[in-house]
């Protein structure tokens, strides 16, 4: 009940900027803005618990979102979210990421794992 109380309340206080999107985002404004809450502005998260979705592949976030839906994949985030989007709003959230670039975030190896 937690979970549910915590999705609405994020639906319904969220405001966005029209100017992010285009057009072809309009219906789908609310929860791209939802998305940018975890994973960050146009997906590029800056936090290590919230993976970056920016330039994805678009096959693997529809399924990735898909697998929430449905449970077969399982989080107390992202399962109650994913339950209130339809088919058509999966596609176009993953299409939408998909085309973002993926971010230059400076990662460098350890020299222990470069060597494996």
């Amino acid at each position: 009940m937690k979970n549910w109380l915590t999705v609405l309340f994020l639906f319904l206080s969220i405001s966005w900027n029209a100017e992010l999107f285009a057009d072809e985002y309009a219906d789908i404004r609310p929860q791209l803005t939802l998305c940018f809450t975890c994973h960050g502005q146009n997906g590029v998260s800056t936090q290590p618990k919230y993976p970056i979705i920016a330039g994805q592949h678009f096959y693997y976030l529809y399924v990735q979102l898909k697998d929430f839906k449905t449970a077969y994949r399982s989080s107390e985030i992202m399962g109650p979210i994913a339950k209130l989007l339809e088919k058509k709003q999966m596609i176009a959230m993953a299409k939408y990421f998909s085309e973002q670039e993926w971010p230059n975030i400076g990662y460098r190896p350890i020299e222990e794992r470069a060597q494996l």
